[in-house]
């Protein structure tokens, strides 16, 4: 138990640290409540779109047709598949590792859960290089047929 002076101490030394939070805070909130916002000017929206199209002509990001060329739709396809399979091997990762919890010492479950395991990241691995490959084949395509 703290002596009786100490006790003292602490309770004037926690009001104070309570009472300077109260005092920052309120000079620190009080301003940002009361700040008004202010009206962007009436063109903000165009001129923002017209420097980021100069931009994007510059950096040569620009198609000369609104429809995606052929290597785009194929890249597309290619990517929601390999999501989906990364996905499915995700999903296999988590069943791995419940059965893995959930073997309760049993040899046969955990041999068959860290079999699960290591074929689930293994072909997660698979799929995240095919990912990248695939992507960098197809911006690669793109890049010789636009330039």
């Amino acid at each position: 138990m703290l002596h009786k002076d100490c006790q003292y101490f602490y309770k004037i030394l926690f009001k104070g640290v309570i009472a300077l939070f109260l005092l920052f805070s309120l000079f620190l909130i009080a301003p940002l409540v009361l700040a008004e916002e202010e009206a962007p000017p009436p063109n903000a929206q165009a001129g923002a779109l017209k420097i980021l199209t100069n931009t994007g002509t510059e950096a040569k990001l620009t198609t000369t047709s609104s429809s995606p060329t052929t290597y785009q739709i194929i890249g597309s396809i290619i990517n929601w598949i390999l999501s989906l399979v990364g996905i499915l091997f995700f999903g296999l990762i988590i069943y791995g590792g419940l059965t893995w919890m959930m073997a309760g010492g049993n040899d046969e479950k955990i041999s068959q859960a860290s079999s699960i395991l290591r074929q689930s990241i293994l072909g997660l691995v698979v799929v995240v290089l095919a990912f990248l490959l695939t992507n960098f084949v197809v911006f690669k395509i793109i890049g010789t047929f636009t330039q």
